[in-house]
């Protein structure tokens, strides 16, 4: 009977849901009153069948780690959501807030201001999937992804720690993230104003017409941040009488953000478009300049049909198209700059070439991707089978970089040129990946399912007429319910990436392309305990895994300066996880402590470049009917440098960046009349949050994580004020 009542609740689920990429995304955000729904529903006494279509949409579900939406204590993977209500607790401005509370998860910034997610130690940007209601964001030169999205546009955030690729294909290997955009009865209008000239506006609007349900968005944002002062840079010692240090960096920073979706039947329409730009910032070659603008832009399209042709099959079919241009223009090192290194006189005349307008670099980043896939997926109920097939084809052109010097060590040009012919070929991706997953109910208490995705890469264009990569990603886990407030999962997934474009096919600069690369995998085994207690819930996790092929630029640097991308023998992880998440009539809870152990498994060392621990404990009271008063801290372990060159680890030998508190105050009211709300932060009240610098700009400070340190975030007042309609 259970098994015939979870079949009903997955259709019920599919028909309501639209089929967003791979996996789909409710159209309604949880309610917060349906936990005794769900609790009725889990424990078998009220019949699905029974249920109006607004109650199945109440139920606390999960798509992110299946197929197929289920309920969440029937997810089979480690996965966490935030719901709006999470959102508000936290007083989140942006998506990386957001993240910086799930166990597991830890969000730095580099020195450019770029957000860095990590998942379980591990930071590799393309290695992480984020989804925008079933939008991949990750572009194809690079795997990046924007994590700036700002709060008042999202509904829900569903986490899933560990390889998915059994679910979404490549570059779900540390974890994916998928965001939906904000669901509301009314319309949404809103502001802030905060320190630093900061200000934002926001409007969200939901509505129906002929039979179409929609829903928009568009956030406008600016600071002109915090001006941080670094004492020294690194041609202090080396050219004082060209060096700008001690000086201040600003952190100008604009975004302009609009989204829409729209959904009628079996139809989904969406996508987003996104403008951001900052500046100016340290170099990446370590000299302090008051000169650069960055400039990002995201536009992103898609179209779904998702429709049952009969009880067992079903069939989708994707369009999307997205572009990401990237625009980079910094003065590298400052007027007067001497060039230095093995070689610094490269036209004969015994003097080292000078740059009298500074070492100037624009890159200019053009890529297009065009996208069209078909899924076709047969599942029946009596056998527990799901099985399908994805076809996908997808169109990537290039980019180009100009800058003021060719050659290295680089020479001189006032006027700028392209790089060394650095022009990204097309490269067309074909990918067909057959899938099947099996699930049954063992006994009443337990709950298995097995499953895998064969994936067949091939990238024609490029350095090579065609290049063809195949991976298999399976996927089992075990759900045991010995009582009905306990769960026990036993987890085992597998994943890969297929190499990105900029892997694969640059043809200059540092980092060279190599069309011989394998495609990274990695494996992990989980084991996680969840205990209900009423409103409390506590979770329990303990992992080990392995990153095998890691795609990286050797340690070392050749005499040339210009260094292949090659597969390494990875990393292995280790670790646990505790999470507590409790919500009463006055108070709420959300807290977390997670510990990782990561060692590079190529040099046999330890990797403590991402914090080994970390805590994050948020909580708020409701004080009366109008109000509610809350707290946020984050507590990061001590973090060494990153692995690097012999002479770059001499230099930094001894320097850490210490442990880190970051403590915000939260005040918000609710229920006002005429449908008011407002909102008062106080964020990293201690001012003891410290940026994380990338491992090819560590060693650019004399002093990382010291008096030199740049704060990812200053101490910042910020004021909200709105409306719904």
């Amino acid at each position: 009977m259970r098994r015939i009542a979870c079949c009903v609740l997955v259709s019920a689920l599919a028909a309501a849901a639209p089929a967003r990429g791979d996996a789909a995304p409710p159209t309604t955000a949880p309610d917060d009153d349906g936990d005794d729904l769900d609790d009725t529903v889990a424990s078998g006494d009220t019949p699905l069948t029974d249920l109006t279509l607004e109650e199945l949409m109440q139920l606390d579900v999960v798509e992110v780690s299946e197929l197929r939406p289920v309920p969440r204590r029937l997810a089979t993977a480690d996965v966490t959501v935030l719901t709006r209500a999470d959102i508000e607790m936290l007083g989140a401005r942006t998506l990386a807030d957001l993240l910086r509370a799930v166990p597991g998860v830890d969000v730095s910034l580099d020195n450019d201001g770029t957000v860095r997610p990590s998942v379980r130690g591990l930071d590799q940007g393309a290695d992480i999937l984020l989804m925008v209601d079933g939008l991949r964001v990750n572009d194809a030169v690079s795997g990046a992804a924007y994590y700036d999205l700002p709060a008042a546009f999202i509904e829900r955030v569903e986490v899933l720690r560990g390889p998915a690729s059994a679910i979404y294909g490549s570059n779900a290997i540390l974890g994916v993230i998928s965001v939906t955009t904000r669901v509301t009865d009314h319309a949404l209008i809103g502001g802030r104003i905060g320190s630093f000239a900061s200000g934002e506006a926001f409007v969200v609007t939901s509505a129906k017409h002929a039979g179409w349900k929609l829903r928009t968005g568009l956030d406008i944002a600016q600071t002109r941040g915090p001006d941080f002062t670094l004492a020294r840079d690194q041609l202090t010692s080396s050219q004082p009488d060209v060096s700008e240090a001690p000086g201040r960096i600003a952190g100008r920073d604009e975004r302009l953000l609009a989204s829409f979706f729209a959904e009628r039947g079996s139809f989904q329409l969406g996508g987003f478009a996104l403008e951001d730009e900052r500046g100016p910032y340290v170099g990446t070659l370590g000299a302090l300049t008051r000169e650069g603008d960055r400039k990002s832009r995201f536009l992103g399209l898609s179209a779904v049909f998702d429709q049952a042709i009969t009880p067992s099959v079903r069939v989708l079919a994707r369009a999307a198209a997205t572009t990401w241009r990237f625009d980079d223009e910094r003065v590298v090192k400052p007027p007067g700059w001497r060039s230095t290194g093995l070689v610094t006189d490269l036209d004969g005349d015994g003097l080292p070439e000078v740059f009298p307008d500074g070492l100037i670099e624009r890159e200019r980043l053009a890529n297009r991707e065009l996208t069209a896939d078909a899924r076709v997926t047969w599942t029946t109920c009596r056998g527990d089978v799901t099985a399908g097939v994805l076809a996908s084809y997808t169109a990537v052109t290039g980019a180009t970089f100009e800058t003021n010097a060719t050659g290295n060590p680089t020479l001189y040009r006032p006027d700028f040129a392209d790089y060394a012919g650095r022009t990204f070929p097309r490269v067309d991706r074909l990918v067909l990946a057959p899938y099947a997953q099996w699930e049954d109910e063992l006994t009443s208490w337990a709950y298995a399912t097995a499953g895998a995705r064969l994936d067949v890469v091939s990238d024609g264009g490029g350095a090579t007429s065609i290049d063809t990569r195949v991976s298999v990603s399976p996927r089992a886990a075990i759900v045991l319910t010995p009582d009905p407030r306990t769960e026990i999962r036993l987890l085992y997934g597998r994943a890969f990436r297929a190499p990105t474009l900029r892997e694969l096919h640059d043809p200059a600069g540092r980092e060279l392309g190599n069309p011989d690369l394998r495609s990274e995998t990695s494996q992990t085994g989980e084991l996680r305990v969840t205990r209900h207690l009423d409103a409390l819930e506590l979770h329990a996790a303990a992992f080990v895994g392995e990153l095998d092929d890691r795609i990286d630029v050797p340690l070392t640097t050749s005499l040339d300066g210009q260094n292949p991308y090659l597969n390494h023998a990875g990393t292995r992880i280790a670790g646990a996880e505790l999470e507590a998440r409790g919500r009463w009539d006055r108070y709420a809870l959300l807290g977390d402590v997670s510990y990782t152990h990561a060692t590079d498994l190529e040099h046999d060392v330890t990797l403590e470049r991402i914090a080994p621990w970390s805590a994050d404990l948020a909580g708020e009271a409701r004080l009366g009917d109008y109000a509610t008063l809350g707290a946020v801290g984050h507590l990061r372990g001590p973090r060494e440098p990153p692995q690097l060159t012999f002479f770059q680890r001499e230099r930094l030998r001894g320097t850490r960046q210490p442990t880190t508190l970051m403590l915000d105050l939260v005040a918000r009211t609710r229920n006002l009349p005429g449908r008011w709300w407002a909102t008062a932060a106080l964020y990293n009240v201690l001012g003891t949050d410290y940026r994380e610098v990338p491992r090819d700009a560590f060693f650019l400070l004399d002093d990382p994580g010291g008096s030199n340190a740049l704060p990812a975030q200053p101490r910042m007042v910020m004021l909200e004020v709105g409306r719904s309609f």
